[in-house]
């Protein structure tokens, strides 16, 4: 669009140059009557723009979520409603990821015919997950001359969730943390999160016990016998305050559903948390439609650093995701870090964002 701007300056400067030299040798009336409406042209063009402006109206129109690396239809439609045609505009759309916080500009041009529209397709595509919030940035339209720009306010914004790919994952429950002695000799409960023991299937025992896994190893039925309650079970904390960059961040995104829906299928109900823009999201996960509904928003922004931590009373365990140890809860004896980093960190597990599927087959809790 500069180009045409600069352009059409320049023609209409040597056009209003050619005239000036002629008025100037010939006198006449006709050649000064043409230099005068020359000159009012750009006023007129300009008017004509600022009546069309106020009445343009934008729409992005996308859907709501897609997969990585699936291309994805975005359609930015301009409508006009004025009685005069839009010659030419300029609309910039900007494409922003906001848990990775990459940014791209797209730039469209076109035309308007009087009480028309103009409908122009994007496709959209990340290689990591997130939300991408596209939106119309900048609005230019150009007078009938071309050489004097506009802004107008068509403004429209959308949002397209990016959904993190799931990857097989064992849960392995069977690692009980030491706790304080309550003077029980005998744990047997209905808390399906702790396991007292295994043993032999009975008839009578609850199938939904039986751990299937290992009763296909040793070609017989094992049953795994829940304990009584310990306070509640888990705390699952994606703490997104410290970032990353937007490898680790999508390394977790995906870690952290997968680790959910892990557990889930190993019968384990947890309460997921994870820090937002400007606040602490928290929800209790039991079904897997539950986690697949809080997918979208857990991983659509990034946290900020004055986001607070989670209350942990009461929880007997927790797992915390992250790129770095937090240290407010270094010294809390029930956490365990699994961190998105090259770094080694005692007592955590940790894994690069180049090989997390591989890294992360296994979660022990």
């Amino acid at each position: 669009m500069k180009k045409t701007i600069l352009s059409s300056a320049v023609c209409y400067l040597l056009l209003l140059l050619a005239l000036a030299a002629l008025l100037i040798t010939s006198g006449s009336f006709w050649v000064l009557a043409g230099l005068c409406l020359l000159l009012l042209l750009p006023l007129a063009s300009w008017a004509v723009n600022a009546y069309v402006r106020r009445h343009l109206q934008a729409d992005i129109l996308i859907p709501a979520t897609a997969a990585k690396r699936t291309a994805a239809g975005c359609r930015v439609c301009i409508r006009n409603s004025a009685l005069l045609p839009v010659m030419r505009y300029g609309c910039r759309v900007s494409i922003r990821n906001d848990l990775t916080e990459e940014e791209q500009t797209v730039t469209l041009t076109g035309g308007i015919g009087a009480r028309g529209e103009s409908s122009q397709n994007i496709l959209l595509q990340s290689r990591y997950c997130g939300r991408l919030r596209v939106r119309i940035s900048r609005f230019t339209l150009l007078d009938y001359l071309g050489m004097l720009p506009m802004q107008a306010p068509a403004n429209a914004e959308a949002r397209l969730t990016i959904l993190p790919n799931l990857f097989p994952m064992d849960a392995d429950m069977t690692a009980r943390p030491a706790y304080a002695d309550d003077g029980a000799s005998d744990r047997r409960g209905e808390d399906r999160s702790e396991v007292y023991q295994l043993r032999e299937y009975r008839p009578g025992d609850d199938i939904r016990q039986i751990h299937w896994k290992l009763s296909s190893k040793l070609d017989e039925l094992i049953l795994k016998e829940a304990s009584q309650p310990e306070s509640r079970s888990l705390l699952v904390f994606w703490d997104k305050r410290p970032g990353g960059n937007p490898q680790q961040m999508d390394a977790l995104a995906e870690v952290v559903s997968s680790a959910g829906m892990a557990l889930l299928q190993s019968g384990v109900p947890y309460t997921l948390c994870w820090t937002d823009r400007d606040d602490l999201q928290v929800q209790d996960i039991s079904e897997e439609n539950q986690l697949l509904q809080a997918i979208p928003s857990l991983v659509k922004t990034r946290g900020s650093a004055e986001c607070r931590l989670p209350k942990t009373d009461g929880y007997s365990r927790i797992l915390c995701f992250g790129t770095a140890p937090e240290e407010q809860l270094l010294t809390d004896g029930r956490v365990h870090f699994i961190l998105c980093t090259e770094e080694q960190y005692p007592g955590a597990t940790t894994f690069a964002p180049q090989n997390y599927s591989e890294a992360m087959q296994r979660l022990e809790v």
